[in-house]
């Protein structure tokens, strides 16, 4: 049976990969063409990744300097590497107040 590796590391993401990485927001910037987005950079240290989540213009927690664990498969959109819509836990980091996500 085929596994499919999960890096824990951004330096360790290959294209297609699944990854689930811990990392902090340094950039927010919202989208509305050709569709509205939150585009969210996020950085763990080992490089950044681009996290892209359509239909929104803001998440509730999020903030840059506060910490999120993401996970999703790194593709290839509009020539950019990104995870499209990753799931997130946000982590009570003190940067800003506790919530919940989805």
């Amino acid at each position: 049976m085929d596994h499919d590796p999960v890096a824990n590391r951004i330096a360790d993401v290959a294209r297609r990969q699944r990854c689930e990485v811990s990392a902090t927001i340094t950039s927010m910037e919202s989208t509305c063409r050709p569709t509205i987005a939150l585009d969210v950079v996020v950085d763990d240290g080992t490089g950044e990744l681009l996290c892209t989540f359509f239909g929104r213009r803001e998440i509730p927690g999020f903030v840059v300097g506060r910490t999120l664990h993401v996970a999703g498969r790194l593709v290839r959109y509009r020539d950019r590497y990104c995870l499209l819509n990753p799931t997130y836990v946000l982590v009570d980091d003190g940067c800003a107040p506790s919530g919940t996500s989805s």
